[in-house]
């Protein structure tokens, strides 16, 4: 669209120049045959000025679309800054979005090993209580079955059994 407007902006300069340089011939032309016709120069002079108020008025409007047509490449030029400047921004925010994805795959796999760890330490935990339970029932059955044997009278039959017995009293 800008380029349209552009090279339209250019054409209608071009049409002006040329306009312009046909007046610059008329004007010219007028000076030469008031010069050489010097009866009725108020009435060329009046042409004259009128040719030379043309001339300034073409002149305004081309500098006014020149400017126009600065205004317009400066619009351009500032619409394709803005144009990257939020590609980059989209950019940025992409990679923004992904890094924090990764971040919390990255956490969520950290609070999963930490969850795996803190199960083993409690099944290794929970192992290490039940052989001391089973390490104290079995001393309790130890110390039981030592007890019922000592409270146990003697057999009677044998010899070692009469020195035990004798030992124990």
């Amino acid at each position: 669209r800008d380029a349209r407007a552009m090279r339209q902006l250019q054409r209608r300069e071009a049409l002006l120049l040329s306009q312009l340089a046909a007046l610059e011939r008329e004007r010219d032309e007028a000076v030469r045959s008031g010069e050489a016709l010097r009866c009725g120069t108020g009435a060329l002079q009046t042409a004259l000025r009128e040719v030379e108020q043309s001339q300034l008025e073409d002149r305004r409007m081309v500098r006014s679309l020149l400017c126009e047509n600065a205004t317009l490449r400066w619009q351009g030029a500032a619409a394709g800054e803005a144009l990257a400047q939020a590609r980059l921004r989209q950019e940025q925010m992409s990679w923004q979005r992904e890094q924090a994805v990764r971040d919390e795959h990255w956490r969520e796999e950290q609070r999963r090993e930490e969850e795996r760890r803190r199960g083993e330490r409690e099944r290794a935990r929970e192992e290490e209580e039940r052989r001391e339970r089973a390490r104290r029932v079995e001393e309790k059955r130890r110390e039981e079955e030592e007890r019922r044997r000592a409270a146990a009278p003697a057999p009677e039959n044998g010899p070692s059994s009469a020195s035990a017995g004798g030992a124990a009293a």
